[in-house]
């Protein structure tokens, strides 16, 4: 099925992401009014992965409520997480971290 301009949805812009150290209550935060999401840069894994997605859907969807938000970030990172995408961990603090599928994964099957 393939798209016209009539039925094609709107370009939202990208939040400006930053990773940096919050106060201990707090693993990520979005700003609504610059379009900002913070996120702890202490936060590794899939917890990682699942406050980016919170942070993003904040992003993408700012009349939800934090409840929503909750429960939808929660059910996409454990969808990933069953698919196995990870985070990659670098030592690099230049490269940005990415979400991938594991080598384990690749090694295991056909893609």
């Amino acid at each position: 099925m393939g798209t016209t301009k009539a039925n094609k949805a709107p370009r939202i812009k990208p939040p400006n992401v930053s990773e940096c150290y919050l106060p201990p209550e707090f693993d990520g935060l979005y700003y609504f009014g610059s379009l900002t999401m913070e996120v702890d840069k202490r936060l590794k894994g899939n917890y990682a992965m699942e406050v980016f997605i919170h942070e993003m859907l904040h992003h993408y969807c700012p009349d939800w409520s934090e409840k929503k938000v909750d429960t939808i970030g929660s059910q996409m990172a454990a969808i990933l997480k069953a698919h196995r995408f990870v985070r990659i961990e670098s030592d690099n603090e230049s490269k940005h971290d990415l979400f991938k599928i594991s080598k384990k994964d690749l090694n295991s099957r056909r893609i």
